[in-house]
């Protein structure tokens, strides 16, 4: 039964070979589509607010490589909205557990004529505990906060990869 299933993982992995998959991320020469050379060519602009700053970081962290570019193609911009629900309510009617919504609605432009190429929006929801200690509940929230701000930062740096990946084949 091992041989037979270690038979069927070599056949499907060599079958993925001829139906067109290729790499995300790398250059034509190694066989990717150039996605990472992309990422390297946008200027990320400022978002206003703590957590704006925040998720700009991540984005340089994530798409910048090769240091920031310095006549950039294209230019992302993104604005920030934040809602907290409480999900679980106590007999005292105080919350328990709180949700944090966290939407970015991101345009990338091509510089050269302003035009929007991508103009939609990456969302994520997560939770923290209330706890009775004030300082406990703040680094929960500063916490998921955090992952919030994570989440859609791979969120966007993966669909702006995908676009650029898929230009990148079309040869456009």
């Amino acid at each position: 039964m091992k041989n037979y299933r270690r038979y069927l993982a070599v056949v499907l992995a060599l079958s993925l070979t001829g139906c067109g998959f290729q790499p995300l991320y790398g250059s034509k020469s190694n066989g990717g589509s150039g996605a990472d050379a992309a990422l390297n060519d946008v200027a990320i602009a400022n978002i206003p607010d703590r957590e704006g700053q925040m998720l700009r970081n991540r984005l340089i962290d994530r798409m910048y490589h090769d240091g920031r570019p310095e006549n950039p193609h294209y230019r992302l911009e993104i604005t920030l909205q934040e809602s907290e629900t409480a999900l679980g309510i106590r007999r005292d009617a105080t919350a328990s557990r709180t949700r944090v919504d966290l939407t970015a609605h991101y345009v990338l432009r091509q510089i050269s004529d302003n035009k929007a190429l991508i103009d939609t929006t990456a969302k994520t929801s997560v939770s923290f505990n209330q706890l009775d200690a004030q300082y406990a509940t703040l680094t929960s929230r500063e916490d998921a906060k955090e992952r919030a701000l994570n989440e859609v930062g791979e969120q966007i740096v993966n669909r702006l990869a995908l676009y650029f990946g898929t230009q990148n084949q079309t040869g456009q």
